[in-house]
């Protein structure tokens, strides 16, 4: 086990990245190991230290391959594509392989490289790698949460055009992200979350769930509108339901289909 982290001063994305994935496969249960900075051109390592981004630190596999590239491939953790695409674009940057008009495009707009630069100018070392490290936490949160949303899309079942996306209740914020990932839009989506279970119409349906003959009917909230009906809570800010639906979402589906056939 490590004692702690070091890299060079003034850390560029690929030491910053690679203190991240560091923190990933190393970090023990109290915490984040302490992060030191020595100059670039350091060579006096220790025993039980991690140095990343420096010459003396662990050596890529491959040339071509920057620290926190190999890093990251050592993580015995689901890595997202998002943050697969962050390390191949730090990689490119590190080791001169960015495009004319991609090196244009990170110099002079909003992007991980200027971030870190303008961090840089007004804060200390140690605050440009907490900065960082919190960017990438989201950026893997994000992505690990867009590669669940596919993976429900491609689990879900049709009813003709009405689609049923059956999720865990730790599964959060995903419903909005899993159309995008469909084959086709649907024009009713069905969910089910444990025991919570509702149907809402895509933007453009033409059909009123105000019309939609349902068991128990006094026990489900239906939108005055007639866009969305539920039993229980969908979206994790009200009361969640106590019993399961008197309805399957099969059967619910099918309920709606024929209510947009009529």
């Amino acid at each position: 086990m490590y004692k702690k982290i070091v890299t060079h001063r003034k850390p560029d994305l690929d030491a910053c990245l690679s203190v991240w994935a560091a923190q990933c496969l190393y970090g023990d249960t109290n915490g984040e190991l302490p992060v030191e900075f020595v100059p670039a051109n350091f060579n006096d390592p220790e025993e039980d230290v991690l140095y990343v981004d420096l010459t003396c630190g662990i050596k890529e596999p491959k040339p071509g391959m920057c620290a926190s590239a190999f890093l990251i491939s050592e993580l015995d953790k689901p890595i997202s594509e998002a943050m697969a695409f962050v390390s191949q674009y730090i990689n490119k940057i590190d080791i001169g392989k960015l495009t004319s008009e991609e090196r244009i495009y990170s110099t002079r707009n909003p992007t991980f490289q200027t971030t870190v630069n303008a961090l840089k100018e007004v804060s200390p070392d140690i605050v440009v790698i907490r900065v960082m490290n919190t960017i990438f936490d989201g950026i893997l949160e994000m992505g690990l949460k867009e590669q669940r949303a596919k993976e429900l899309a491609q689990a879900a079942e049709w009813i003709d055009d009405v689609v049923i996306i059956r999720q865990n209740p730790n599964d959060k914020n995903l419903i909005f992200g899993v159309e995008r990932f469909l084959y086709k839009k649907p024009t009713a989506i069905v969910t089910q979350i444990g025991m919570n279970l509702g149907v809402k119409l895509t933007y453009g349906s033409k059909v009123d769930l105000n019309n939609l003959v349902l068991p128990e009917r006094e026990s489900w909230f239906i939108h005055p509108a007639g866009f969305m009906a539920q039993w229980g809570d969908l979206s994790g800010k009200s009361a969640k339901a106590k019993l399961p639906a008197p309805i399957s979402p099969y059967d619910l589906a099918k309920k709606v289909n024929e209510l947009i056939l009529k």
